[in-house]
């Protein structure tokens, strides 16, 4: 059996699985059957300068694995340095980061029934290179985060940049809260510069002005109460700590000493990726108090270097991307029950991080 095969009947069945359910409503007596995951595409990075990030994909009933799904699927390979993976709406974006001097930045828009490529937005203009790194969400705009210090809108509809403003040094993570857009000022060369959060008002997409948080913060996330939480790394290995900044004052409210690296919230359940590089483990997060709890795994299933957190909206499964020990050519994929058991696993790429669940 081919690979193109392969693919052409996966493809069908998922844009069927995930249409079909709407032929449904013909009939108020007719049996609907519930939804259910039924894959999961998965980020690989890959490593630094060698242009191998993909996209894997993964069958969750006949635990099949297509590695590198997307350039199967589309013919080109998705390229360096790929960051972050998100669905919004019925389509997926992908944030291709790219490197210094080089034109290969993008923001890669897939159809996520098949994972053909709807459009590739460059960010690049010349030789300007942007080196986009986070992307939120809301209403019918995309905000994308540069490395450049710029923050881009993107239509969702048209798929186009529609405005861009200036709003930081080296930005980073981002999230939405309160009529207004928060961006990490990281420190991306640790030099100590990079130490507050712009603050944007989304109406009028101007810069209101940005607060002192810690050394080189990087990710963001709206917590259920609407305020947001920023985690600090600071310089190595010093200064860590998790804040908690409150979106109606725009004064930081809280301060943890706590060294995480990357954290996920859904609802009102939090996971984190806490300790120093090496030594990382996952464990649960208050997301009222930020506050950390117990050790999300409580299975035997050991997680080397934890890399990646997606929580699954339809039943709260977890996944744990594991990239492994140093110089592994692939990665782990780890999803865990609520209760903190092993469902399934997988291998991925190279440095998997960021997944989208695929639903019937």
């Amino acid at each position: 059996m081919t690979h193109n095969y392969i693919i052409r009947n996966l493809a069908f069945a998922l844009a069927f699985l995930m249409t079909g359910i709407s032929a449904c409503k013909k009939d108020s007596l007719e049996t609907k059957s519930d939804p259910e995951t039924v894959g999961v595409y998965v980020l690989h990075e890959g490593t630094w300068n060698m242009r191998n990030s993909g996209i894997d994909f993964y069958d969750v009933r006949t635990n099949m694995v297509i590695a590198d799904y997307f350039k199967k699927v589309n013919g080109y390979d998705l390229g360096e340095s790929a960051v972050q993976l998100k669905q919004y709406g019925n389509k997926i974006y992908c944030v291709v980061s790219g490197t210094d001097g080089a034109a290969e930045s993008f923001l890669e828009v897939l159809d996520p029934s098949s994972l053909k490529s709807i459009k590739r937005i460059p960010f690049f203009k010349g030789t300007d290179i942007y080196l986009p790194r986070s992307i939120a969400f809301s209403g019918s705009k995309a905000y994308v985060t540069g490395f450049d210090g710029y923050i881009r809108r993107v239509d969702t509809a048209s798929l186009a940049i529609d405005k861009e403003i200036k709003a930081g040094g080296t930005l980073e993570g981002l999230a939405i809260a309160n009529g207004k857009l928060y961006a990490a000022n990281s420190d991306r060369f640790w030099s100590g510069k990079g130490s507050t959060v712009s603050i944007v008002d989304l109406d009028s997409f101007t810069l209101l002005k940005e607060i002192e948080v810690g050394p080189n913060p990087t990710q963001l996330e709206t917590a259920p109460d609407g305020n947001v939480f920023v985690t600090v790394p600071g310089i190595a290995r010093d200064n860590f700590s998790l804040k908690k900044i409150n979106t109606k004052t725009d004064i930081v409210m809280t301060s943890h000493k706590i060294e995480m690296s990357l954290f996920a919230i859904a609802g009102n359940t939090g996971y984190a990726v806490v300790g120093p590089w090496g030594e990382r483990i996952v464990k649960s997060f208050n997301t009222a108090t930020g506050l950390i709890g117990n050790n999300f795994i409580t299975s035997t299933t050991a997680i080397t270097n934890p890399y990646g957190l997606t929580v699954n909206s339809l039943n709260g499964d977890v996944l744990i991307a594991d990239t492994g020990d140093p110089g592994d050519s692939n990665g782990m994929a780890y999803c865990f029950k609520p209760d903190g058991t092993l469902a399934y696993k997988f291998e991925t790429g190279q440095s998997p991080q960021q997944a989208v669940f695929v639903y019937k």
